[in-house]
Parts: C-alpha cells; structure tokens; sequence
C-alpha cells in the first residue's frame, strides 16, 4: 500500500482514483483563472498582514483594496467557469445524445437494407425453385447446384466399356443428348446459358 492510495479520510483509493494532485491539474485545466486568483488573494492577504505588523497604514490598505479585487475576480471566475464549463458539459451531452441518434438511424438503416436484400434474395431463390424444379411426372435424377443432374448419354458408333450404353438411332447424329425429354429452354442452369 502506497501513499498515493491513501485518500484524506484514510481509506484505501483504488488504483485507478486519481491522486490530488492530478485533481488539481484537471480542475486547473478546466477553469485555470480560479486558483490563479485564489493564489493572488491569498498573496494579497499575506502581504496586508506583514504591513499591519510593521504598521504601515498606506500600504496596509493598498493590499486590502488588492485582496478585495483579487477575491472579486476569484470569484467571477468561479461564475464564469461554472457557467462555461456546465454549457461545455451541455454541449458534449447534447453531441453525444445527437451522436447516439446518428448512429441508432445509421443502424436502422442498415437493417431495413440488409432486410431488403433478405427478402430480393428469397424472391429470387423462390423463382429459381419453380423454375428449375422437375415438370410433374418426370422420374429419375434430381436437382443439383448446377441444373439438372440426370446423366447424359454420348453416342458413339463402338462400343467401349467406359461409355455408357449407344443411344436409338434417331439420336445417333448429336454427340450428347439429355437423357430427359423435357425442353431445352428448361434444362437448367447449363442449358440456359446455351450448353446442351
């Protein structure tokens, strides 16, 4: 336990308190007129005394009327401060209030973007869901990322055993041919972008 922790009441301060000291250099920073002030009366009532011991009446009242001053300025600057620093105060409260609202309307607007794009999106996956989905009773294969995944027959003339059986005859002039009946323009993604 240090020193520094220890506050006037002989409590132990935690140690994020801030010390005296850097009480008085923030308070000093917030309104530096006041113990400039404080300091001058202070001197002004020191330097009255010492003439009053030596009786020196002509500079004993000079010093008084400049404590009466200095005290005066003391405390306007107190007035003045407190009147400056509570608008500052105000100020940075009415920022932040504003600041908080910006972005709370910033955040709206991002869900309501976010939820616009959610909803254009399932549209979307809702169209594409009917338009590639399989005509009623067609049998076999199923849908995959890419259209439809049902094999495709290449015909060739000979027989090899990597190739799967020739087609009829009537199909024996294209080189690939789906193995579905339904329409080109229904054929899946590959198909609509021209692939066959």
């Amino acid at each position: 336990m240090s020193i520094q922790n220890i506050g006037t009441t002989g409590l132990v301060l935690p140690p994020s308190a801030e010390s005296p000291l850097q009480k008085f250099g923030r308070k000093f920073k917030q309104e530096p007129l006041v113990p400039i002030g404080a300091g001058l009366t202070t001197v002004a009532l020191i330097m009255a005394s010492i003439k009053l011991s030596r009786g020196n009446s002509k500079s004993l009242n000079y010093w008084l009327r400049a404590r009466l001053i200095f005290q005066g300025l003391t405390i306007a600057a107190v007035v003045g401060g407190t009147y400056v620093y509570g608008q500052t105060k105000q100020q940075k409260e009415e920022q932040a209030r504003r600041d908080a609202l910006q972005a709370e309307h910033e955040k709206l607007q991002e869900t309501r973007a976010f939820e616009e794009r959610l909803k254009a999106a399932t549209e979307a996956h809702a169209a594409e869901s009917e338009m590639f989905a399989p005509a009623k009773g067609n049998s076999g294969g199923s849908r995959g990322w890419f259209g439809s995944s049902k094999t495709r027959s290449v015909v060739t003339t000979g027989s090899s055993s990597l190739n799967p059986p020739a087609a009829p005859a009537a199909e024996a002039t294209s080189t690939i041919a789906p193995s579905d009946t339904r329409s080109s323009s229904s054929s899946g993604f590959w198909g609509k972008l021209g692939w066959k």
